[in-house]
């Protein structure tokens, strides 16, 4: 049985989107988010949904998002660790964008 550490974590999201299920990845430890959302206010990225509210009252789904982070953007997941998924519809990425090619690598594994 694989420990908690290297499953995946899918998020069951809310609001307007209540029913989905997504893989996210934590927006204030990717460079390329943290880049982006300091960047020139003329870009949707400098006000990040995602940034206000992992930053606020969203800051208890952060670590997991951040395991979700270290683990797909570090290495190949094994076919045990691939989620199974039977959604409809699901969502990669509500949270985050890509972290680099293993992180894209292992979401085409997923889908």
């Amino acid at each position: 049985m694989l420990d908690m550490l290297s499953n995946v974590h899918i998020s069951t999201m809310s609001g307007k989107l209540e029913g989905f299920r997504a893989i996210s990845t934590n927006t204030l430890t990717n460079k390329f988010c943290i880049k982006m959302n300091k960047a020139s206010k003329n870009t949707i990225c400098s006000v990040c949904y995602s940034h206000t509210m992992l930053n606020g009252f969203r800051k208890n789904t952060a670590p997991a998002l951040q395991r979700n982070s270290d683990l797909l953007g570090s290495r190949s997941l094994t076919k045990e660790e691939l989620p199974f998924i039977m959604d409809s519809f699901f969502r990669f990425s509500a949270h985050g964008e890509l972290i680099n090619i293993q992180h894209l690598a292992n979401l085409t594994d997923i889908a």
